[in-house]
């Protein structure tokens, strides 16, 4: 009752209300005469008499947790737990018990200081979640649960890292923490008397208030312990000790109080299901682990590299490689003894387990392995390594497997595994090494026997690696150190990989199969490996037994498909058969040499049986025993994950009974699941002498699954055509929704994964890859740029293109892609008949493989257009209720302007900036809205109707519908076109004779640059259909100002009458016209190497009948056209006029006459108008007048027409020849 009675923090009526609540059946009827908690805890006394019953009552209501099956403790799955303890004490007998003070101390985080407890038989720290979020520490999400005595149980979701801190920061330590509600009521439950205890006053106490309940905020266990807890203490009595610690003295012991609260024992299972499952899912994990070169393995490659030899007889001598100094060990002997003693009170229990274990000792001493320390003294570094054995009933070669148990932790918290380096993995991952044993025609396995012992380690390192034993329970303890590397500490895996690979580094040269095959054909102690013929194999093996001798080790359990192989008469092996074993492991699967086959080997399983409860761990447990690393099996390990998925849909507890459905649908799968047993597959997937390689790979999903297979074609030199499965992975589809083109896009990048590290494991030149999914539209994604989708997709396809080539993907029917039986599942029974499963669809079987389906009607797929990232094409309009147009339109004379009045009109917030792009298209889809509602309506209500549309309307030609966003458009007959959905595929409609359609004209018109009618309405096709169009935009684009200005025609010039000189009759060459065409070359002789001379010829076209004469002149000088002249007035006779272009011979005459004028000589005359053609007159000089400065510029002359005068640059001389 002192949860309540005694808590100081309560007045009466709280303490009646917890009470009350506390009260159930016939107590809850209960009354008191007066209101109060001392009157009703009277009347309880009173009814019931035991006093102990209402406590019980009271406590059992305040520490309650739902308790875990008992039926479940013998079929759980045993997993390594971590167990935390926090130790209370219950007294509820009548005397005055103990009360036992708790560890406690205050301490700071972040500066701000918190209670906490200290407990050393804990491995795992807790903070409460108050304080977590007071302290606004980062937590993370886990999954793991919190248990206590008779297996109560509560699950912990988070966990947290502070750095925790001493007052004067003399002490910090970083550390993790498991998130709870609490971790426990108030400590102390109550006040405590500690008048009576003599503390001395010159000590600071590490929790001065140790005497006053107050909340614990945080719990630190035995990983930090030690390093809090100093040497010296304190006695004050019997009772009560004083403890030196970096948070100053914790106050130990028992006080004497009436309290008898209950107190629990609490025992915390870390994340025990995850560690379970963890092979599971790294098989399923196509990720490369190997040769992952971190921090740690950098550090031991170093290590190794500058510790490592060789002895005499080629054995290899390591060192181990430390994070911390081997001195911050503690003392480990008593533990290890302790230790020893329970394992031999089961070893008296088991005189066979005895036998095998005495065995198993002396053949470590026997062999060398390990040897007996003498000396009395202790060295100044030591460990002793626990141990204990592991019986394995099946197991032929070792029935009893001896496990060194090199993390038990040392008095200082810290164990040899937890400062020693984990080096990684640096040999090739199971997954490939399984790949490649299937590409060899001769198979063979061996194992290398006793691997890690055939490594020593460093004399210098032995002490850290001791045991203790003895020969019988009674016997005395022997100690003893190990010299060979030890299977059980973190370093022993990495030592001998490495010790391998340095080997071939130093020996391989010699040996180069041997070196190749060790390389990338092992793993850990087990060689699975092959050649391509026998002659190969035989040299494959001759040299791994003579490179693994040279390293001191030897290679045992040989197992191949050949029989002369294994007849080897040089191999001196006693493990070595002449005869081909029926089934061998390899690797966690079943080799079956003789039929050269893969297998499976699934135990009967106890969760059938009728009396057994299935729950979700135990159904977790048995999927996680599937061991299928290849995915040969891949549909039936879809089943099991899919009841996994539904028992999280569910969200059952783990320790829940399933639904009576799918208990039942379990109860079958696992039934038939040994049937895989039954199954042989073909180890060997190529064909001898193969022409030709490929590798064909099948992705398809569902709603629940989506998965992806590889398959392996070969084509012989005889035409013979061999496809077998080769690995396949499966994925569930995740709780939330997801549509199906995003499930397949998944299977995609999964099987552009799986392609790739197949093709990359094989080591094979493969002649093509083709990759087949049935989902047109995830073809499509991957034939665009990443940068256009939304970032799910983008993401995915970039990772595809990345990983293939576009051009290896191609489409298959449905019912022929072979990845929907891993998308879907199927029942065990039912795999082994599965020929497309195992062979691949027939396509595959024909010389010829089918070309690709062409994807169609993908850009009209919703689901297709919604992963594409938003654009000003996927508007989002304001819907106008009202028929009527609006106003604006038709007094807005510019598209641009009403776009813009409309935009603003539309935005209301953010009403801040200028308007962007998606809001005008959106004030553009308005205005459309609101003249299709007015100019259509007829049209659009048939539309949503169903119903057919009149015969009278203008657009039954057009097959118009309506779009998502109500907006009428044109269907046409482009549905199977490449055009844009929104665009050229489908414009929208607009009317005919619509001011708003004039606006559309007008401005596309103007946007670019006044095309024409035909270039206009091609622009407005590319988003609207005008009704009528070309006429209509013939019709707006004649009222274009701007174009009827560039456009005008000039006024027609009317032709003048023909001169006299045309039309008059008049004798032959009286009225010609002249002028000059050539040169010509001419020979003035005939014959070889005669000079040939230019020359041109002179026309003379009479005006009145058009006859022609031609001279030949030798230029075009002046002095040339004048003889020319003469010649023709001396064969046709003086014509009255002559007519010319100004030439330059022409121009040169009129100059010549410039020069110098004579009386008495005979000239020529030009017209006196001013005419560009010239009108030549014979006249005779009668006189010359001269200037003053002697330049003649006029002359008198006498023609037949009388005689007057002319200015020199009218008339032209004319020269004679003799």
């Amino acid at each position: 009752m002192s949860v309540i009675g005694n808590n100081d923090s309560l007045n009466e009526s709280q303490k009646l209300m917890y009470l009350r609540s506390a009260l159930k059946n016939e107590a809850a009827l209960i009354q008191s005469d007066q209101d109060n908690f001392d009157s009703l805890l009277k009347a309880l006394e009173n009814r019931f008499a035991v006093h102990s019953i209402i406590l019980n009552c009271i406590e059992t209501k305040q520490v309650s947790i739902p308790s875990t099956d008992e039926a479940f403790t013998d079929t759980a799955p045993k997993v390594n737990s971590e167990q935390c303890f926090a130790l209370r004490s219950t007294d509820n007998n009548n005397s005055k018990p103990m009360k036992y003070l708790m560890s406690t101390a205050v301490a700071y985080v972040n500066g701000m200081p918190v209670r906490i407890i200290l407990d050393s038989a804990s491995e795992i720290n807790f903070i409460s979640s108050d304080c977590a979020i007071s302290l606004c520490l980062k937590r993370n999400r886990i999954h793991s649960s919190v248990s206590g005595i008779n297996g109560l149980a509560q699950d912990i979701k988070y966990e947290t890292n502070a750095i925790i801190s001493n007052k004067d920061n003399s002490f910090n330590e970083s550390l993790k923490f498991m998130v709870v509600p609490k971790i426990s009521s108030v400590t102390p439950s109550c006040n405590l008397d500690i008048s009576k205890l003599s503390l001395p006053k010159n000590i600071k106490l590490a929790d001065p208030s140790f005497h006053k309940p107050a909340k614990i905020s945080m719990l630190l266990g035995a990983q930090v312990f030690f390093k809090i807890i100093k040497e010296d203490q304190i006695k004050i009595n019997d009772s009560i000790t004083l403890q030196n610690s970096v948070f100053n003295y914790i106050v130990t012991g028992g006080l004497p109080t009436a309290d008898d609260k209950l107190h629990c024992f609490l025992l915390s299972e870390k994340e025990g299901l995850e560690n379970l499952i963890s092979k599971f899912w790294q098989l399923e994990s196509l990720e490369d682990e190997s040769l992952n070169l971190n921090s740690q393995t950098k550090l031991c490659e170093d290590h190794f590299l500058n510790n490592h030899r060789r002895d005499q007889t080629g054995h290899y001598i390591v060192q181990m490689a430390f994070l911390k100094e081997p001195s911050c060990l503690g003392e480990s002997k008593q533990t290890a003894i302790r230790r020893l003693n329970s394992l031999w009170r089961k070893l008296e229990a088991n005189p066979n387990l005895q036998q095998l274990y005495r065995n198993f000792i002396h053949e470590y001493l026997d062999m060398g392995h390990m040897e007996q320390v003498f000396e009395v003294s202790e060295p100044t570094v030591a460990y002793y390594m626990p141990h204990h054995g592991v019986l394995s009933p099946d197991s032929k070669s070792t029935p009893l497997r001896t496990v060194f148990d090199a993390s038990s932790a040392t008095t200082t918290g810290e164990s040899l595994n937890s400062i020693l380096v984990n080096g990684g993995v640096i040999q090739d991952e199971l997954f490939a090494i399984l790949l490649r044993f299937r590409k060899n025609r001769i198979g063979l396995i061996s194992d290398i026997k006793k691997m890690f012992r055939m490594i020593f380690v460093d004399e210098s390192q032995r002490d850290l690696l001791r045991i203790v034993w003895k020969e019988s329970i009674d016997d005395s303890i022997k100690t003893y150190k190990m010299n060979r590397v030890v299977y059980g500490t973190t370093c022993a895996p990495y030592l001998a990989q490495r010790v391998l690979k340095q080997l071939v580094m130093d020996d391989g040269h010699n040996y180069p199969l041997a070196a190749s095959a060790v390389i990338s054909d092992t793993y850990t102690d087990d060689l699975l490996t092959g050649a391509a013929d026998i002659y190969s194999a035989k040299q494959l093996k001759e040299q791994l037994i003579v490179l693994f001798r040279g390293g001191g080790m030897q290679l045992h359990k040989w197992s191949s498909n050949c029989k002369e192989l294994l007849a080897n008469s040089e191999v001196s092996d006693g493990d070595v058969s002449l005869t081909i074993p029926d089934e061998t492991k390899a690797l966690g699967l079943l080799w079956r040499p003789q039929k050269d086959s893969l297998a499976f080997s699934m135990s009967a399983n106890v969760d059938t049986c009728e009396s057994c409860k299935i729950t979700k761990r135990s159904v977790l447990s048995t999927t996680a025993k599937i061991f299928d690393p290849l995915g040969l099996i891949s549909p039936v390990v879809t089943k099991a994950k899919l009841v996994m998925q539904e028992l999280w849909r569910l969200k059952l507890d783990w320790n829940d009974s399933l639904p009576i459905q799918l208990e039942s649908q379990w109860k079958r799968f696992v039934t038939f699941l040994s049937t895989i047993n039954t199954l042989n597959i073909p180890r060997y997937i190529l064909l001898d002498c193969a022409l030709q390689i490929e590798l064909h790979g099948f992705a398809d999903a569902s709603e629940k699954a989506y998965g992806a297979a590889i398959y392996v074609r070969c084509l012989s030199n005889s035409g013979e055509i061999s496809t077998n499965l080769l690995c396949s992975k499966s994925r569930i589809a995740p709780l939330k929704s997801v549509t199906i083109p995003r499930l397949e896009l998944c299977a995609a990048v999964l099987l552009a994964k799986l392609a790739q590290k197949t093709i990359t494991s094989m080591k094979i030149s493969f002649h093509s890859t083709v990759l087949w999914t049935d989902s047109t539209i995830v073809l499509a994604w991957i034939q665009k740029d990443p940068s256009v989708l939304k970032p799910f997709v983008r993401n995915r396809v970039s990772a595809i293109q990345n990983l293939t080539e576009v051009s290896a993907w191609q489409h298959v029917l449905s019912k022929e892609n072979l990845a929907d039986i891993i998308s879907r599942g199927i029942d065990p029974e039912k795999i082994q008949d599965c020929n497309l499963w195992w062979f691949g669809p027939s396509f595959l079987q024909d010389h010829s493989v089918v070309s690709p389906c062409v994807c169609s009607d993908i850009n009209d797929n919703e689901l297709y257009q919604r992963e594409f990232k938003k654009t000003p094409t996927d508007p989002v309009c304001l819907v106008v209720q009202s028929q009527e147009v609006l106003p604006i339109i038709n007094n807005c004379s510019s598209f641009t302007r009403l776009q813009r009045v409309i935009g603003w009109c539309v935005r209301f917030v953010p009403n801040k900036g200028n308007l962007t792009s998606p809001e005008l298209f959106k004030s553009l889809m308005c205005l459309v809205k609101n003249v299709q509602a007015n100019c259509f309506a007829q049209e659009i209500q048939c539309l949503k109707r169903g119903q057919q549309l009149p015969n009278s309307s203008s657009l039954i030609n057009l097959s118009p519908f309506l779009d998502e966003q109500d907006f009428l458009r044109v269907g046409g007959r482009l549905k199977n076109s490449q055009f844009a959905y929104r665009k050229k595929k489908h414009p929208i409609l607009l009317p005919y004779n619509n001011h708003f359609s004039d606006l559309i004209i007008n401005h596309f018109h103007v946007l670019y640059l006044h095309t024409g009618a035909e270039a206009t309405l091609a622009n407005i096709r590319t988003k609207f259909w005008l009704i009528n169009g070309r006429n209509y935009v013939r019709k707006i684009i004649r009222k274009c100002i701007p174009c009827l200005k560039v456009s005008a025609k000039g006024s027609n010039q009317v032709m003048a009458d023909l001169p006299s000189s045309r039309v008059n009759i008049s004798r032959v060459f009286t009225r010609v016209g002249i002028d000059f065409c050539g040169p010509f070359s001419i020979k003035l002789l005939s014959g070889r190497f005669k000079k040939s001379y230019k020359c041109y010829i002179c026309i003379f076209i009479c005006f009145v009948v058009k006859s022609v004469h031609l001279e030949i002149v030798n230029s075009c000088s002046t002095d040339a056209f004048i003889g020319a002249l003469k010649r023709f007035i001396a064969r046709r006779g003086k014509p009255s006029d002559i007519y010319s272009d100004n030439g330059t011979n022409f121009v040169g005459a009129n100059n010549e006459l410039r020069k110098i004028f004579k009386e008495n000589e005979i000239v020529l005359v030009k017209n006196e108008d001013n005419s560009k053609t010239l009108n030549w007159n014979l006249a005779k000089i009668i006189k010359v007048h001269a200037g003053k400065d002697n330049v003649i510029r006029v002359v008198t002359v006498k023609t037949n027409k009388g005689i007057y005068q002319r200015p020199v640059n009218k008339i032209i001389k004319l020269p004679f020849y003799d």
